[in-house]
C-alpha cells in the first residue's frame, strides 16, 4: 500500500513552482547586434516606425526631419520630409497602410526645453515615395497637416488607437497627460490625466509620460524621471478604466516596443541600454551598459515587419548627446539591429 508523503509532495510542489517562475522570467538574448546606419555626430535620432515593405522611418530631434533607412543595406538613407518652422520631429506611428502620423515642434537638444504652442501633427504618406540607391529622391512623399496644438507643452510619444476611426493617442510629456487626436478632422482632447503620468516635481528637463503603446486593451507608458513603466486599462475610445498602475520601476525609460507575448523592450537613454520587462514585471538588460556605446542614448525601439526581420528589434539612439558615455564620448545617432532569435 502506498503511503502519501506530505513532505515529499510539498517539496515537489515548490520545485515545480520554481521551475514555472524561472521559465516565465527567462529573458530574450541578443544573438547578434549590428549598426544599420550611423548618422553624423550631434544627430539625435528620436523615434522609429517600420513600413510593411521593411523600410524604416526615423525622426530626428536635432533637425525637424523624417528619413527612410534601409535595414537590408541596399540603399543610402533618404530624406522623406523636413517640417517647416520646427526644431524637431518626434513621435511617429502608422495610421493607414504607408500613411504615418508624425509630431513636429520646438524641443531643443541644446536647452532641453520646449516651446508651448509650437507643436503640430502631420500625415506623411509614403505610398508613392521612392528613392535611389544613393538616397536621391525619385518620387516625394505627400505631407499634410492634421492639426496645430496651441495648448501643447511638449508633444512626444505617439501610438495608433483606432485605425478605422483614424484616431491616435499622443503623450504630452510636459503637461503629463495623453491626448486623443482624430487624424481626419484634426479634433483633439485630453483623454487620460493620471498622477503616474505627471513630470517629477523639481526635475529638469520637464518630462513626464513619454513613450506610449497599446497592447491587449491596456495603454503602457514610461515616466522617465519617475523611473517607472506603467499601464492603464482603456476603453476602445481611449478613455481610462480606473487608475494607472506601475508594472516596473525599470529606470529612466524612453520609448519602447511590445511583442506578441506582452514583453516590453524599453530604451533607457541615460543608461545606454535596452531593458526587457516581461509580462510578469521581471526586468533584464538585453544590450548595453552605462559605459557602452553600442546603444548610447537609446531612444526608441521597433520590431521588423518582414519574414527576414520579424525577430529583429531596431533601436534608435542619440549617440549620448543627453549624457556622453564616460562623460565625454558622443557618437552619431544610429539605427541598431538587435536579433533576438525568437
Amino acid at each position: 500500500m502506498y503511503h502519501f508523503n506530505t513532505a515529499r509532495f510539498a517539496l515537489l510542489t515548490l520545485l515545480l513552482r520554481s521551475a514555472l517562475v524561472s521559465t516565465a522570467a527567462i529573458p530574450h538574448s541578443a544573438t547578434s547586434i549590428r549598426n544599420v546606419w550611423e548618422f553624423p555626430n550631434e544627430t539625435w535620432v528620436e523615434n522609429i516606425a517600420a513600413r510593411l515593405n521593411g523600410q524604416l522611418l526615423v525622426t530626428f530631434i536635432s533637425s525637424p526631419v523624417v528619413y527612410q533607412v534601409d535595414p537590408f543595406g541596399a540603399k543610402t538613407p533618404a530624406l522623406v520630409h523636413k517640417f517647416p518652422e520646427s526644431l524637431a520631429a518626434l513621435g511617429i506611428a502608422e495610421i493607414q497602410h504607408d500613411i504615418f502620423a508624425v509630431i513636429s515642434g520646438n524641443w531643443s537638444d541644446k536647452t532641453f526645453s520646449s516651446t508651448t504652442g509650437s507643436f503640430s501633427v502631420w500625415k506623411v504618406d509614403v505610398r508613392s515615395f521612392e528613392s535611389g540607391v544613393d538616397g536621391r529622391i525619385i518620387s516625394p512623399a505627400t505631407v499634410t497637416k492634421i492639426s496645430d496644438f496651441p495648448e501643447g507643452v511638449f508633444l512626444n510619444g505617439l501610438t495608433l488607437l483606432d485605425k478605422n476611426m483614424g484616431t491616435i493617442l499622443i503623450a504630452d510629456s510636459g503637461a503629463g497627460v495623453v491626448l486623443k487626436v482624430n487624424t481626419n478632422s484634426g479634433g483633439h482632447e485630453v483623454i487620460i490625466d493620471d498622477p503616474l503620468m505627471k513630470p517629477k516635481p523639481g526635475v529638469f528637463p520637464v518630462l513626464g509620460v513619454n513613450g506610449i503603446h497599446i497592447h491587449d486593451g491596456f495603454l503602457y507608458f514610461t515616466n522617465t524621471f519617475e523611473n517607472t513603466f506603467n499601464k492603464v486599462q482603456i476603453h476602445p475610445d481611449g478613455a481610462a478604466i480606473g487608475p494607472a498602475v506601475t508594472v516596473s520601476h525599470d529606470g529612466p525609460g524612453d520609448d519602447f516596443a511590445i511583442d506578441a507575448a506582452g514583453n516590453a523592450y524599453v530604451t533607457q537613454g541615460a543608461q545606454n541600454t535596452v531593458v526587457e520587462i516581461t509580462a510578469e514585471g521581471a526586468e533584464f538588460t538585453i544590450v548595453g551598459n552605462l559605459n557602452s556605446t553600442v546603444v548610447a542614448g537609446s531612444t526608441a525601439a521597433q520590431f521588423g515587419r518582414t519574414l527576414l526581420d520579424r525577430n529583429v528589434l531596431y533601436v534608435t539612439t542619440n549617440g549620448g548627446i543627453a549624457g556622453p558615455v564616460d562623460g565625454y564620448i558622443i557618437d552619431g545617432g544610429k539605427v541598431v539591429a538587435i536579433d533576438l532569435g525568437v
